[in-house]
């Protein structure tokens, strides 16, 4: 019977982190950039007089989602012993 070498285990279980990690921050990149798109196309509307209601409301959506990506990333970042940084 073989047992796995507790510092390769480790090493595994951060590298497992920090592309979870990885992932999240591009997550939240992506849903900052979504987030500044939907933004201008409720300006536009309402710019040009139009119905923002739906519009708004997906901005609404996108934006918890943002949010729920920040809250993901801070989490892994506590689980690798980061620093919070924004």
């Amino acid at each position: 019977m073989s047992f796995a070498d507790p510092m390769e285990t480790a090493a595994i279980e951060r590298a497992m982190w920090e592309q979870h990690l990885a992932l999240a921050e591009r997550h939240i990149a992506e849903g900052e950039g979504t987030v500044t798109h939907q933004r201008r196309i409720v300006a536009d509307l309402e710019r040009e007089g139009h119905d923002s209601a739906k519009a708004r409301a997906l901005l609404h959506q996108f934006q918890q989602l943002l949010d729920l990506h920040v809250v993901d990333r801070d989490r892994i970042r506590q689980q690798l012993g980061l620093a919070q940084q924004e």
